[in-house]
């Protein structure tokens, strides 16, 4: 469907695929604006996520922000 989430997307089907990336780390920063963008935990393999809840969490722990348990 036009304009939402596909893990066989051309393009990352093209980065799996490529002899040149095959022995990098591939990370995705899975958001995008629109309703359907948040897709964390969606992107196919070799694709590494970065999550972006748990940084913003750790970051606030060593902070020390109210809230956030010891």
């Amino acid at each position: 469907v036009e304009g939402t989430f596909d893990a066989e997307a051309p393009m990352l089907r093209a980065m799996r695929d490529d002899p040149l990336l095959a022995d990098r780390v591939l990370i995705a920063e899975p958001w995008d604006i629109g309703s359907d963008g948040y897709q964390l935990g969606n992107f196919p393999p070799p694709f590494l996520e970065w999550n972006d809840k748990y940084r913003d969490d750790v970051r606030r722990f060593w902070r020390g922000d109210a809230g956030i348990p010891d």
